[in-house]
């Protein structure tokens, strides 16, 4: 008899294990098969080496740092007391008011210039003021 047995496709996949070394001096020690590579952390320090072998079997050691990612703290919102606010709100109040005041006796010197010229004064030169009231 002979039974079929089906071919695989895909290949078996192998949880790669954590291999710990106790610095740069084993982690070259550290043997490795022709054509791999092998993750090597430091249990000492903050280091991952990465070891490789070539075809020929030829190794190769990289040494990566491991720093952790510190994010930059949210700004913190700040908000005004309602004392402060009260306060800018009279000081808007005042400048308001005194805008009102200043609109109101530009348009009254002009009012009092054109009454005192003749109308063809002051459509030529229509935008000047008694002379307290010159900019």
């Amino acid at each position: 008899m002979n039974y079929y047995q089906p071919y695989s496709y895909y290949p078996q996949q192998t949880m790669p294990s954590i291999i710990y070394v106790t610095g740069e001096d084993e982690a070259k020690m550290y043997p490795v098969a022709p054509n791999n590579t092998v993750q090597l952390w430091d249990t000492n320090g903050k280091a991952v080496y990465l070891k490789q072998a070539d075809v020929s079997g030829k190794p190769s050691l990289r040494i990566y740092d491991i720093t952790e990612r510190i994010s930059e703290p949210e700004p913190t919102a700040s908000f005004v007391t309602k004392n402060e606010l009260e306060e800018l709100r009279a000081e808007i109040e005042k400048l308001k008011v005194r805008r009102k005041r200043n609109e109101s006796d530009e348009f009254n010197g002009y009012v009092t210039a054109v009454k005192s010229k003749s109308y063809a004064d002051v459509n030529a030169a229509p935008d000047e003021y008694p002379a307290k009231h010159s900019k």
